[in-house]
């Protein structure tokens, strides 16, 4: 967990991306750019660093006397870089306002607030498959990553996620953000909805379908292409959609810098498939396999007909959704999943006719039923 003195820095270097975002100003000079960076960023960003240190009261007191030098930063009227400038200050010193305050908000407001609405988005995709799901409750934590950890992912993005069960009688995923609070920046605030999403949809609600006698839930690793490769497409789709869609209840800088935000997400999901010190080069090998097993599956379906020999162009993607995510929610072994994709993989490359056309329609049968045993018999052929 991060303890107050880095919540409070991650706090601070989360107000500075979200009001301050990429820098870009209209009309800017050299005297704007200059006084944005040096009489305001660069201050908030060494306080980030004086505050992990410093006890309760001290720590209040150097985020109250930030927020008081911010204010107190002269800003030429008439000019709308210097405008603009004043616009994101005010949010800035907004957002300080309860900065630090653990005991009353223990996860900073805003990240709380984007992983109760993206729950709520994967909740209701998985609610509505014909597959029969129990919600779990899902919690979020934080942790630290340390000034090293840079190995992997973590050489594009301060922010790692992870994801345990701690199931009783009820159903509890907990999803863990660790953030390498002196490395928060602009881009890192951009990966927030995709490292939410990948831990949600592909780990949280993995294995919550309903069954009579079921095993508990089986916790998968990093080498599972099913959940680092298959779904982790299915995540940025979410990503996509959901950054693309109604306003209502996102943080405004998600709304007005979607571009920005979904080159980042984008560019998180190319590396998670990239070369890797920490990715075994066949489990990087499997991840890759998964997604182009996914793109194949997407081109067959959106040319599957609805019956009366007309193809459904808008639903490919709907009808791959469904599919995964009904996969995704039995409460299998991790090698099962995994068989499937290596199956499904060989079958789109080699069948062709009446094989090809089976094939898709158990799929599609597979996405209503949850039947594992019938699609399994339709793949057996193409398991190694």
């Amino acid at each position: 967990m991060l303890d107050a003195g880095r919540r409070t820095a991650l706090e601070i270097r989360y107000a500075v991306a979200a009001a301050f975002r990429s820098g870009g100003l209209p009309g800017t000079s050299e005297t704007a750019a200059a006084l944005l960076t040096d009489g305001i960023v660069g201050p908030a960003l060494a306080r980030s660093n004086v505050v992990r240190t410093l006890p309760d009261a001290p720590r209040s007191q150097a985020v109250a006397a930030l927020r008081d030098l911010v204010q107190a930063v002269e800003l030429p009227a008439g000019c709308p870089a210097f405008d603009a400038i004043r616009t994101r200050s005010d949010d800035f010193r907004a957002r300080l306002e309860h900065a630090g305050c653990v005991e009353d908000a223990p996860m900073p407001g805003e990240i709380a607030s984007l992983f109760g609405i993206l729950d709520e988005v994967v909740a209701r995709l998985y609610g509505g498959l014909d597959v029969s799901v129990r919600r779990p409750a899902v919690h979020l934590a934080l942790g630290r990553l340390h000034s090293d950890q840079v190995a992997g992912l973590l050489d594009s993005s301060a922010l790692s996620g992870s994801c345990r069960w701690i199931d009783g009688s009820d159903l509890v995923s907990v999803v863990t953000l660790s953030v390498r609070d002196d490395a928060f920046d602009w881009d890192c605030a951009c990966h927030l909805p995709y490292v939410l999403a990948h831990e949600l949809v592909c780990h949280a609600y993995q294995g919550t379908a309903v069954a009579d006698g079921a095993e508990p839930r089986l916790q998968v690793d990093g080498s599972c292409a099913w959940s680092e490769g298959w779904m982790d497409v299915i995540a940025l789709w979410l990503v996509e959609g959901w950054v693309r869609g109604d306003q209502e209840g996102k943080p405004a800088w998600i709304v007005q810098e979607a571009t920005d935000v979904l080159r980042a997400c984008s560019a998180l999901n190319a590396r998670r498939i990239g070369a890797q010190a920490t990715l075994p080069p066949i489990q990087r090998s499997r991840r890759i396999y998964a997604r182009r097993a996914v793109d194949r599956l997407l081109a067959e379906l959106d040319r599957f007909g609805d019956g009366d020999g007309d193809a459904d162009l808008g639903g490919g993607r709907n009808r791959v959704l469904a599919f995964s995510l009904a996969l995704n929610a039995l409460r299998l072994p991790q090698s099962d999943r995994d068989r499937v994709v290596d199956a499904l993989g060989v079958a789109l490359e080699t069948s062709f006719g009446i094989d090809r056309d089976e094939l898709i329609a158990a799929v599609v049968d597979f996405s209503a039923t949850g039947d594992m045993v019938a699609l399994r018999r339709t793949l057996a052929d193409y398991e190694g």
